[in-house]
């Protein structure tokens, strides 16, 4: 039983409206008690790690099947395209990207949020560092594969950002080859690779 359903229900049981309202309110503060203990549980309940989790589970291996048949270059391009859609397709990522800038800036919540955020920092590293030396990429000494990881994402969420509430069709020509040559000037940056030279990288 949906939500509504409980309200569509009171409604026709209780001929008296405020008596239904009043039901409504009773429900939450038997639940909860004050607004303070609903809104830490929504918080949890938001930034609980196992569907972002799941997000990635997916993507990560659909990401790399397409690799032994592109080059590095065609593939930072298909993992950009991949990531972003996946973002864009997710309604708790959209949600998640709309409520996180509202939450209280007690420790509370902002430790969930950072918790979440590590979280996906290292599947995100741990990834890089299982595709890239694929790709025949060793990291260059004093740099290391959570730094990468981390500017890759922060150029990801920006992406994101830009293209919440396009059409597809623009960004994916436009913002998706600005963010794809981001990265491959990274690339040069973490590995001893020129931009000349990247699609002369093969996945083995």
């Amino acid at each position: 039983m949906k939500p509504v359903d409980l309200e569509r229900h009171a409604a026709v049981m209780i001929e008296n409206l405020e008596s239904a309202d009043a039901l409504h309110v009773q429900r939450f503060n038997d639940t909860w008690g004050h607004q303070g203990a609903f809104s830490a549980d929504l918080i949890s309940y938001l930034l609980r790690p196992a569907p972002y989790m799941h997000r990635l589970d997916v993507l990560f291996p659909a990401i790399e099947a397409a690799a032994p048949t592109l080059t590095l270059g065609e593939f930072v391009q298909h993992a950009a395209l991949m990531e972003l859609t996946s973002k864009l397709d997710d309604k708790l990522v959209t949600l998640h990207c709309a409520i996180i800038p509202t939450l209280p800036r007690h420790s509370a919540a902002q430790g969930k949020v950072a918790a979440l955020r590590d979280q996906r920092l290292l599947r995100w590293t741990a990834f890089y560092g299982q595709v890239f030396p694929r790709y025949g990429l060793d990291i260059k000494d004093g740099k290391d594969w959570k730094d990468l990881a981390r500017k890759i994402v922060m150029a990801s969420l920006g992406l994101y950002q830009r293209s919440i509430g396009k059409n597809r069709d623009p960004w994916e020509r436009d913002d998706m080859t600005c963010f794809s040559e981001l990265i491959l000037d990274l690339l040069s940056v973490f590995f001893d690779v020129k931009r000349s030279g990247i699609d002369g990288f093969r996945y083995s």
